[in-house]
């Protein structure tokens, strides 16, 4: 497997835990409900914010047109993260039971 966690995940340390992917699924589930609740958060959380700061800009045409993409594209933003965990925490465990796979009945990699 040739993977660069470093770089696809930064802030993601293998070493931490004992079981990589059961972690990788459970951020990948926390991603997915973010993503379902997202949606039916952000426009009072947004409608709040623009009321208390007294801003106009939801209300003009280019203002409504930014809100709609960020309340568009923040959840498929975290849709498309939580994909890429389920599909990296296949990619270890496929990787795992190739090694496992590979020992001899005395638990030793077979060297062939």
């Amino acid at each position: 497997m040739s993977i660069n966690m470093w770089v696809n995940l930064p802030m993601f340390d293998p070493t931490v835990g004992s079981d990589v992917t059961h972690r990788l699924k459970c951020d990948a589930r926390r991603n997915i409900i973010w993503d379902l609740g997202l949606p039916l958060i952000l426009p009072p959380v947004l409608g709040s914010v623009f009321s208390q700061t007294g801003s106009t800009l939801a209300y003009d045409g280019q203002g409504a047109v930014w809100v709609v993409t960020l309340w568009a594209f923040l959840p498929m933003c975290l849709l498309v993260r939580a994909m890429a965990l389920l599909r990296l925490r296949y990619m270890i465990r496929s990787y795992q039971k190739r090694i496992i796979a590979a020992l001899t009945p005395d638990k030793r990699l077979a060297l062939s």
